[in-house]
């Protein structure tokens, strides 16, 4: 019989704060049920699965980044908005590490609701780079670019890969410019 007042959403919950301490990847089934303080023969009967835990993870990851990637660039020209898009991921990402690490997975073959969820921020990073000129493939080759550039520098910034005495957000800064000088090199004539 579960535990009364054990939940998915408890369990959801308590595996995000695990995460987010020690790592996506030292996530396991009994880990959390210590931190539940349950057996882990309870937790199956609200997830079938270390996987479809990472899935919910995931979906949660995505749906959050996602309410934050809107918000940042809201009302904002081409320009604003690709710095309020980048800001606002490299926040994310620092406020939530383990969170961050399960938005790296690919959502092409997740469920439909993770798939849905990047596809959206995908649509998102789309409008910012026509702005730019960029659509078709021209803007999906700049969206994969775009997306390994922050996600380096911002897992560099986790793994305190970065040891040099200067100010990180002035390196965050430098780095965005960069970028964004560098999506003229993805217009094609045509």
């Amino acid at each position: 019989m579960p535990r009364v007042g054990l939940s998915q959403a408890e369990i959801v919950n308590t595996a995000t704060e695990f995460v987010n301490e020690f790592g996506l990847e030292q996530l396991s089934l009994g880990k959390l049920a210590q931190q539940l303080k349950v057996k882990p023969p309870s937790l199956y009967n609200h997830i079938a699965s270390l996987e479809e835990l990472k899935n919910q993870l995931n979906l949660k990851a995505l749906r959050l980044l996602k309410q934050d990637l809107l918000k940042a660039t809201v009302a904002k020209t081409h320009e604003e908005a690709l710095k309020g898009f980048a800001y606002s991921y490299r926040s994310f990402a620092l406020k939530n590490p383990g969170l961050f690490h399960a938005t790296l997975r690919t959502v092409e073959d997740r469920e439909q609701a993770i798939k849905q969820e990047g596809h959206e921020i995908l649509e998102l990073i789309l409008i910012i780079l026509k702005g730019f000129g960029l659509e078709g493939n021209s803007a999906l080759q700049a969206t994969r670019s775009l997306r390994a550039s922050l996600a380096g520098f911002v897992l560099l910034e986790l793994n305190e890969g970065f040891g040099m005495p200067l100010d990180m957000n002035e390196s965050f800064e430098k780095h965005l410019q960069g970028m964004i000088i560098s999506l003229s090199s993805f217009l094609t004539e045509g």
